[in-house]
C-alpha cells in the first residue's frame, strides 16, 4: 500500500452471510509484506480460484447456520442482529489467531501454508455439519417446560455457541490465503472471493434450498472444498494429500448415514419430550415438523419451532364449532369469508355451514396444507371452501374493495415480524378496504390462561397495543375473553353486537348451523336442538351472559371488564416500521415462562432499558468527538488517527444497522426472509465490491484532497440514506406487486453495500498516508466493533423499541458526530 504497487482491494462488510471480505482487506494491510518467489507468483491464479471456493463456502456456511438457528428459535428477527454480531466476533478471533501464528517465518513458507490451507479446507464440511448437529442437540437446553418456545435469552446463547467453529475457521483460512498471494494479486483475490460468495448466495436461494437438506448440503460443500484444495492448491506434501483423502472419505461416510432425520428427532426430544417426530420438511418459508405421542392419533404441526395446529382424524368439531358459530353470527348474513391463519383444521368448514357462498383459508406455506390434509384424514374440501397457499397480507392487498363480509385472523402471538405484520395499522387498513360496508373483522389473540380475572401488566400492554391500533383503523371495536382475547371490528359504530338474544336470532335463521346437544336415554344417544339464545348464553363459560343491574341496566360484566382494562392501559400504535407488539410480546413470553420470577430476562432488559440503548451510544460518540477536537487544539498527537478510527467505527455501525433494518423490513413486507436471505446478501456483497472499485481513482498521495472530499461525500451519503430509509421502505411496502417490492429492497441493500464499500479504502488510504502501513489493521478492528454494535443495538433494540423511523436518526447522528470530528481536523 505504501508504494501503491497494487490497486486497493474492495472491502467487505460482514453481513448476515458474509463477514469475511472486509476481513481479508484488513488482514492484508495488517500483515507485513513477504517476499514472493516466482513460483508463488505463478501460482497466484490458483490462489484466486481457491479464494473463489472459500468465498462460496463461507457464504453457504453462514446461510445454513443462520437458517438453522432461525428454524429452532421460532424465527424471531431479533436473532438477525445476534447472529451477525456473534459471527463478527468469532471471525475476528480466527483472524487474530492466524495472524499471530503467521508471525513466525517458518509458518509463512508458501509450501507450508498451501498444505495447511488445503487440509483445513477439506474439513469445512464436517465442521459445518457439526455446527448444525450441535444446534439441534442444544435446542432444548435450558427449557423451563416441555413445548416451551425458545426464549430470546436461550436463542442468544445458542447463536453464540453454534456460530463459533465455522466463523473462526473462515477467518483463519482467509488470512492464510491472503498471505499466499503476492501484493499485485490482492485485488483479483478479493474479487474472486466476492463473486464466489455471490454465486453461493444466489445458488442456494434459487436452487439448493429446494433439493438438499441442511446436513447434506454442508457435507456436499465439504467434498467440493476438499476437491478444490487438492486440485487448485496442489499441496506438495504427501501427508497433506493423505489427510485430504481421509477427510473426504469420512465426509462420504457421514453423508451416507441418516443424520438428518436422527438429529431432527434429537432436537425435538429436547424441545418436546415424549413426542415422536413423524415427518419434517425444509421449505422456503421455514421448517415444518409433524409430531405425535406414541400411540396417539393426534398430530401437532410445528413451523420453525412454533405450534401451528393440532390435528386428529375423525376428531369432533366441538372445539371449533362454538367459535365458528360466534364469529359467523357477528354478521347478519355473511356470504364471503376469509380465514388468515388457523385454517388448517375444520374452521373453514364450520363457517361454511352458515350458508356462506365462499370461505377462503390462507396459509403462507403450502407444505402446511399438505401435511394437514394427510394427518387430518379428511377428503376433498367442501365446494364452498378454498384453501390457498399465499401470503395473507398480499392476498388481502390484492382483494377487490368490499370483497369479504367476514375476515377471521388467528396468527398467534405477534412476537416476530412474520406474525406481527398481521397486527399492524397498515394491514388493518387493508382489511377495512377489503371488507364490505357491513363487514366484520375478528381477531383472536392467545392469553396463556389469562382473562378478565387476571390480565397482568404485560398481557394488558400487549393486548392494548393491538386494541388501540384496531380502533385507529375501524369505527367500532369490541373485545371479549373468548378463546383468549377476541377482538371484533367494523367500519361503523353500532355494527357489532355481543347480545346472546340477537346472535341467537341470526343463528336460528340458518338451519344448517342449528346447534344440537347429545341426549342419551335408555342407552340410545340422539341429538336435540338447543335454543339459540340459550346456546350463546352458555358458550365460553358464560362470558356473553347478560346481567341485570338497577344502575346500568343489562350488562355483560366480563366483556365490560376486559374492555375497561384495554381502554385504560396506555399503549402505542403498532405499525409496520414500529412493531410495538413485538417488544411487548417478548416481555409477555418471558413473564409466562416464569422468567420474571428469577430476575430480569434479556427481553426485560431490552424493554425497560429503552432510553439508554439510544442515549449511551450517542453520548459516547459525541464525547469522543469532543475529546478528539480538544486534544487537537491542545497539540496532542494522534488526533487525526483517532478521528479516522471513530469514522471507521461509525462506518461499520452504518452498514450493519441498515442491513439488519432492511432484513427486518423485507420480512415484514414480503412475509418471509428464510429463503431469500442469500440473494439479499449477494446484493450487499456486489455493492461492496462496486463501491470499493468506484473510489479507486481518488486514492493515492497525488489525490489527497480528492480523497478527503470523497470521504466526506461518502459519510454524507450515509447520513442521507439512513434518514431517508424509513420513507423509502414505507413506499416499497405500499407497492401492490410483490416482485416490485422485492426488487426495491434488493436495490436498497446494494446501495448500502456500495456506500459502505467506498468508505473503508478511503479511511485506510488517509491513515496510511498519515501514520503507518499497519493502520489498516486498526481501521478494521474499529470497523468490526462498530458492525457488531450496529447489529446488536439496531436489530435487537432500536427497531423493536423505536421502529425504523426512530432507529435511523440515531444511526445518522452517530455518523454525523464522527464526520464532525474529521471535519474539525
Amino acid at each position: 500500500l505504501r508504494t501503491r504497487r497494487a490497486e486497493p482491494r474492495p472491502c467487505f462488510r460482514n453481513s448476515a452471510k458474509a463477514w469475511h471480505p472486509k476481513l481479508r482487506f484488513a488482514v492484508r494491510i495488517s500483515l507485513p509484506m513477504t517476499n514472493h518467489s516466482p513460483s508463488t507468483t505463478a501460482a497466484a491464479p490458483r490462489i484466486a480460484a481457491a479464494a473463489l471456493a472459500l468465498g462460496a463456502f463461507a457464504q453457504l456456511a453462514q446461510i445454513l447456520v443462520f437458517r438453522e438457528i432461525m428454524a429452532i428459535c421460532h424465527g424471531t428477527e431479533i436473532i438477525f442482529g445476534i447472529v451477525l454480531a456473534a459471527g463478527l466476533v468469532w471471525t475476528a478471533l480466527g483472524t487474530l489467531v492466524a495472524v499471530r501464528t503467521m508471525r513466525r517465518p517458518a509458518a509463512t513458507a508458501p509450501e507450508r501454508l498451501r498444505n495447511a490451507l488445503a487440509v483445513l479446507a477439506s474439513t469445512t464440511g464436517l465442521l459445518l455439519a457439526f455446527e448444525i448437529i450441535l444446534a439441534r442437540a442444544l435446542a432444548g437446553w435450558g427449557a423451563e417446560a416441555a413445548g416451551q418456545a425458545v426464549s430470546l435469552s436461550r436463542a442468544a446463547a445458542l447463536s453464540l455457541v453454534v456460530s463459533a467453529p465455522a466463523a473462526i475457521l473462515n477467518g483463519a483460512m482467509f488470512a492464510m490465503a491472503l498471505r499466499l498471494a503476492p501484493p499485485a494479486r490482492f485485488s483479483s483475490l478479493y474479487r474472486a472471493e466476492s463473486w464466489g460468495a455471490v454465486a453461493a448466495g444466489l445458488g442456494f436461494t434459487f436452487l439448493l434450498v429446494h433439493f438438499a437438506p441442511p446436513i447434506h448440503a454442508a457435507l456436499g460443500a465439504g467434498l467440493v472444498m476438499a476437491a478444490a484444495g487438492w486440485l487448485i492448491l496442489r499441496p506438495p506434501a504427501t501427508w497433506s494429500r493423505a489427510a485430504i483423502a481421509a477427510v473426504a472419505g469420512m465426509t462420504l461416510v457421514f453423508a451416507a448415514l441418516p443424520l438428518e432425520l436422527a438429529t431432527q428427532a434429537l432436537a425435538w426430544h429436547g424441545l418436546l419430550p415424549g413426542y415422536e417426530l413423524r415427518e419434517v420438511r425444509e421449505t422456503p418459508y421455514g421448517r415444518v415438523a409433524a409430531l405425535a405421542r406414541p400411540g396417539s392419533p393426534q398430530v401437532s404441526l410445528y413451523e420453525s419451532g412454533a405450534l401451528v395446529a393440532s390435528l386428529e382424524p375423525g376428531a369432533s368439531t366441538s372445539g371449533t364449532r362454538p367459535l365458528a358459530d360466534f364469529c359467523a353470527a357477528l354478521h347478519p348474513a355473511p356470504r364471503r369469508a376469509l380465514v388468515v391463519g388457523g385454517g388448517l383444521g375444520t374452521m373453514p368448514e364450520e363457517l361454511a355451514r352458515h350458508g356462506l357462498d365462499e370461505v377462503s383459508a390462507v396459509e403462507l406455506d403450502p407444505a402446511l396444507f399438505e401435511l394437514a390434509r394427510a394427518y387430518r384424514g379428511a377428503g376433498a374440501d367442501p365446494p364452498h371452501v378454498a384453501r390457498v397457499a399465499a401470503d395473507g397480507r398480499a392476498f388481502v392487498k390484492r382483494a377487490a374493495p368490499g370483497a369479504y363480509d367476514l375476515i377471521l385472523i388467528s396468527m398467534g402471538e405477534p412476537d416476530t415480524a412474520t406474525v406481527n405484520r398481521y397486527y399492524t395499522l397498515e394491514f388493518f387498513r387493508e382489511c377495512r378496504r377489503a371488507m364490505a360496508d357491513g363487514g366484520i373483522l375478528v381477531l383472536v389473540l392467545p392469553t396463556y390462561g389469562g382473562g378478565t380475572d387476571y390480565t397482568g401488566e404485560s398481557l394488558a400492554a400487549r393486548s392494548a397495543c393491538i386494541w388501540r391500533t384496531l380502533r385507529e383503523a375501524f369505527g367500532e371495536v369490541r373485545a371479549a375473553p373468548i378463546s383468549g382475547f377476541l377482538f371484533a371490528a367494523a367500519k361503523h359504530a353500532g355494527a357489532i353486537t355481543f347480545d346472546p338474544a340477537e346472535l341467537g336470532r341470526r343463528l336460528a335463521a340458518r338451519p344448517a348451523a342449528a346447534p344440537m346437544s347429545p341426549v342419551t336415554e335408555n342407552g340410545v344417544t340422539r341429538l336435540e336442538p338447543i335454543a339459540p339464545d340459550a346456546y350463546f348464553e352458555g358458550l365460553f363459560g358464560g362470558v356473553l351472559a347478560v346481567q341485570q343491574s338497577l344502575d346500568a341496566g343489562p350488562t355483560q360484566e366480563r366483556v365490560a371488564a376486559l374492555e375497561k382494562v384495554l381502554a385504560e392501559t396506555p399503549a402505542a400504535l403498532n405499525r409496520d416500521e414500529h412493531p410495538v407488539a413485538v417488544a411487548e410480546s417478548l416481555v409477555l413470553s418471558a413473564e409466562v415462562s416464569g422468567g420474571t420470577s428469577r430476575g430480569p430476562t434479556l427481553a426485560d432488559v431490552l424493554h425497560r432499558g429503552a432510553r439508554w440503548t439510544v442515549g449511551v451510544p450517542l453520548v459516547a460518540t459525541l464525547l469522543v468527538s469532543l475529546t478528539i477536537f480538544v486534544r487537537k487544539r491542545a497539540g496532542a498527537g494522534g488526533s487525526r488517527r483517532s478521528a479516522l478510527l471513530l469514522a471507521a467505527f461509525a462506518t461499520g455501525l452504518f452498514g450493519m444497522a441498515l442491513t439488519v433494518g432492511l432484513l427486518a423490513a423485507y420480512q415484514n413486507v414480503r412475509g418471509y426472509v428464510y429463503q431469500e436471505i442469500g440473494a439479499l446478501m449477494a446484493c450487499f456483497m456486489v455493492g461492496l465490491a462496486l463501491g470499493a472499485w468506484g473510489v479507486q481513482p481518488v486514492l493515492g498521495r497525488a489525490r489527497e484532497l480528492a480523497g478527503r472530499a470523497a470521504l466526506f461525500s461518502v459519510m454524507a451519503a450515509m447520513i442521507g440514506l439512513a434518514m431517508a430509509l424509513p420513507a423509502v421502505v414505507g413506499a416499497l411496502a405500499g407497492l401492490a406487486s410483490g416482485a416490485a417490492a422485492a426488487a426495491g429492497f434488493w436495490a436498497l441493500v446494494l446501495a448500502v453495500g456500495f456506500i459502505d464499500g467506498a468508505a473503508l479504502p478511503l479511511l485506510v488510504s488517509s491513515g496510511a498516508q498519515a501514520e503507518d502501513e499497519r493502520f489498516g489493521g486498526r481501521v478494521y478492528a474499529f470497523d468490526l466493533a462498530g458492525a457488531a454494535l450496529g447489529a446488536l443495538v439496531c436489530g435487537g433494540m432500536w427497531i423493536p423499541l423505536f421502529g425504523l423511523a426512530g432507529a435511523m436518526p440515531a444511526v445518522a447522528a452517530l455518523i454525523a458526530a464522527a464526520a464532525l470530528a474529521l471535519l474539525a481536523l
